[in-house]
């Protein structure tokens, strides 16, 4: 399930199989994921999934946390 946030600076999953063509995380992809109580979640790779045939998010932030 996905839920979007449009003033979002990057997408994130941390479901791996969703994603492809993923790569290990590298500058200048940020390395962590502020979440709403101000801890931390490591991105450890980023990828690309398609939500719809005309819909592809690029460089989602992959943390499995």
């Amino acid at each position: 399930m996905w839920y979007f946030d449009s003033g979002a600076t990057s997408h994130m999953s941390s479901n791996y199989s969703t994603l492809s063509h993923t790569v290990p995380s590298r500058y200048p992809t940020p390395c962590s994921i502020v979440v709403g109580n101000g801890s931390l979640l490591p991105v450890t790779s980023t990828g690309n999934t398609d939500l719809a045939p005309n819909l592809r998010l690029t460089n989602v932030l992959f943390s499995p946390y």
